[in-house]
């Protein structure tokens, strides 16, 4: 069978089959098994062929009658219909490795073939998630680190918890007198996850934020206190 290179065998269910059959019996009956596998399952149900199919023909120590004989009840071990012979377990194990046959030769045809690309859904650029952007003018601002972080930080996306704590750290910052917009772009420029309060400056003796405001020194306050007594 060409579809099936070779034959499952069961030892077990052949002794059952064949332990009343003699050496060169069971020897025929074997070979006229291999016969049908290799005719997809059914022979044509003529004595000569299936004298030579059997190896009966070519054993010249068995005279002619005995190898008719031989062949007749080996034959009573299988189907024979309109001219045909098979045998039930034969049948069962072609019918099996065809439809194996079927599956894998369907399966070779899809992998071949060039599969359509898949229309990946398309994605906005930039998606502000809440009013908060919008409210504080801040759209630009927020796409540009929604941006940078999908380039550059693929792992850690601006999703819903992360905008949270970027939201409650921006108000923050706002509280403290620092702007909002220069709190996101720092962050953006500097790849930051989240935002922070501008490094001091030092500016000769008076230390000022990145924002210019001069901040308030201890003479400062020594001054001030004096102008209080």
């Amino acid at each position: 069978m060409s579809r099936a290179p070779y034959l499952p065998w069961y030892p077990g269910d052949f002794k059952a089959d064949t332990a009343d059959l003699s050496l060169i019996e069971q020897a025929a009956y074997r070979n006229l098994i291999d016969h049908l596998w290799s005719h997809e399952g059914t022979a044509e149900n003529d004595q000569n062929r299936l004298l030579a199919a059997s190896g009966l023909a070519a054993d010249w120590t068995v005279s002619a009658p005995k190898k008719k004989q031989i062949l007749s009840k080996i034959l009573s071990y299988f189907d024979q219909k309109q001219g045909q012979i098979s045998h039930n377990k034969i049948t069962e194990l072609a019918d099996k490795a065809r439809e194996i046959s079927k599956i894998r030769a369907e399966a070779g045809r899809k992998g071949g073939r060039s599969k359509p690309k898949q229309k990946v859904p398309s994605k906005p650029s930039i998606y502000i998630y809440t009013p908060f952007w919008q409210e504080n003018n801040l759209e630009n601002e927020i796409a540009a680190h929604i941006k940078m972080r999908a380039d550059l930080r693929p792992k850690a996306p601006l999703n819903e918890t992360a905008e949270k704590l970027l939201i409650t750290a921006l108000k923050k910052l706002q509280a403290d007198g620092h702007s909002m917009t220069d709190a996101l772009e720092r962050a953006t420029a500097n790849s930051w996850k989240s935002v922070h309060a501008p490094k001091e400056q030092s500016r000769g003796n008076q230390k000022r934020t990145t924002t210019g405001q001069r901040l308030e020194t201890p003479a400062d306050r020594v001054k001030a206190a004096s102008h209080t007594l």
